[in-house]
């Protein structure tokens, strides 16, 4: 069975004692019922990892001992950021915790014309994403948690951004798929890729897409949900450019 991890906001030393904030040392406690000389793993500010013992457990409070570095290689090569449309709470809380999974480096939540909510409806959810982010980080190994940014609109995502390469998944792009794409961009020194709404994109905002530089593609014929395409589009770019090359 792995280790439980957490992610703490202060450095760690090797050989060095310390004691856990009251969030991680009650999920220790009550929420995996750990004891002492028992091990979990840390990730620090530093976001280097390291393999602890648990010195001592009391009934609020977990003291422990960082024993190694560990040489963790969970992070993607390649920089990923997902812009995804502000659709419904819950199938943003499910994207989320699912491209963090998938290595994603950030996440960009927008609001296109067909989009189900708008940018202030969202502002109380933002501390719900940034524990989402957090927990799925720490089950998946990650010593990064990717950077949420704060809701936009869709235009200007478009115009702002660094990235070399700039994709949008169209439903209408029957050509063009991230295989056809690759062959012809397989350098890249950061990748974002734009998912829509339940309705899609509008014709105007491909065309201004385009118009900045983003190639548009297709995921096949069938039409899928916008958490399910998202999360395939994520994991393709991953396969092609990253480190999730299964079938190479």
């Amino acid at each position: 069975m792995s280790l439980a991890r957490f992610f703490i906001d202060t450095r760690i030393h090797r050989g060095k004692t310390l004691e856990l904030s009251n969030d991680v040392a009650h999920h220790i406690i009550h929420g995996l019922r750990l004891r002492k000389n028992e091990k979990i793993i840390l990730v620090d500010r530093e976001e280097k990892e390291y393999l602890c013992d648990i010195e001592a457990v009391a009934r609020r409070k977990v003291i422990v001992k960082a024993v190694r570095a560990l040489d963790s290689n969970a992070e993607s090569p390649v920089r990923i950021a997902l812009g995804i449309s502000l659709v419904s709470t819950s199938k943003l809380d499910m994207i989320i915790r699912h491209v963090t999974e998938l290595g994603v480096s950030e996440i960009i939540p927008f609001q296109a014309e067909r989009s189900q909510l708008k940018c202030h409806h969202v502002e109380k959810r933002k501390r719900r994403w940034k524990e989402i982010v957090k927990s799925a980080s720490q089950q998946s190994g990650r010593t990064r948690l990717p950077q949420l940014h704060d809701p936009l609109p869709l235009h200007d995502l478009i115009a702002g951004n660094d990235f070399s390469l700039k994709l949008v998944s169209w439903e209408k792009e029957e050509g063009i798929s991230l295989r056809n794409i690759y062959k012809e961009h397989r350098e890249t020194g950061g990748i974002i890729v734009l998912v829509g709404p339940e309705g899609g994109f509008t014709e105007k905002e491909v065309e201004m897409a385009k118009k900045k530089g983003f190639l548009p593609f297709s995921l096949g014929p069938r039409i899928l949900r916008c958490e399910t395409a998202a999360i395939v589009s994520v994991a393709l770019v991953q396969h092609y450019w990253g480190d999730l090359g299964i079938f190479s």
